[in-house]
């Protein structure tokens, strides 16, 4: 008998493969896929990274089996495909995924007219404003942190525009301050996909102190009493 064979083996990506446009934060990542062949056995397995094969782990269960690769990528956007082939050297791959590695924070700027830290001012009303930047991801939440003599509070700060390789100019207004120390900062977080984020950073703290209260004066020995005469025309 002859086997004559010139269909190439079938390759799926599976769990933990990342999926097609996924955007992570962590260069290390596992890469997964079943291959079956409906005539021989498979010969070997590779994958693919950035159009450059790699060595890849085979677990062959007759006819099928597993190919997987543990790898660390640099940031950027990648491409991977698996291959595998039969004994008879007919190669099928997986579908191409793309995927993007952002492990940089996202950076976070103080620009005017947000005061100065430490400032002390009679001001009740202050406008925070910074600029955030991600190189890669669009900038999702931009959170002023507000500490006072009350408590902690998280505010959400308005954003103008989106972010890749571009700033988002976000603000917030805090009005009718009493007098006292505020502290505060702002975090900034980047867009994994629609219902998750990741790559969360914080700025420096900074603080303000508002003062409209009066210094209080009082007359203290040995300043004369109000009302009382004297004879010497030199006093303290």
């Amino acid at each position: 008998n002859i086997t004559v064979d010139n269909t190439a083996p079938n390759v799926s990506f599976v769990s933990p493969t990342p999926p097609e446009n996924a955007n992570l934060t962590t260069g290390s990542q596992t890469f997964n896929a079943t291959y079956t062949d409906a005539l021989l056995p498979i010969g070997s397995c590779r994958i693919e990274i950035d159009g450059v094969n790699n060595t890849a782990q085979s677990s062959v269960n007759g006819n099928g089996g597993n190919c997987y690769n543990a790898t660390t990528l640099t940031d950027g956007t990648h491409t991977i495909k698996i291959w595998a082939n039969d004994t008879l050297n007919n190669f099928g791959s997986s579908a191409l995924r793309n995927i993007t590695i952002d492990t940089t924070l996202p950076n976070i700027v103080f620009v005017y007219p947000n005061p100065a830290n430490g400032l002390n001012h009679t001001n009740t009303s202050y406008t925070f404003n910074a600029t955030v930047l991600d190189d890669r991801l669009n900038v999702s939440n931009v959170i002023l942190e507000w500490r006072n003599q009350t408590g902690s509070f998280n505010l959400t700060m308005t954003t103008n525009g989106t972010a890749i390789s571009i700033s988002v100019y976000a603000n917030f207004t805090q009005s009718s301050l009493t007098d006292g120390t505020y502290i505060y900062k702002i975090w900034a977080n980047v867009t994994l996909n629609s219902t998750v984020t990741g790559n969360l950073n914080v700025s420096e703290t900074r603080n303000i102190t508002v003062d409209n209260t009066a210094p209080n004066v009082s007359f203290v020995s040995p300043t004369p009493t109000e009302g009382n005469n004297y004879t010497s025309a030199t006093h303290t």
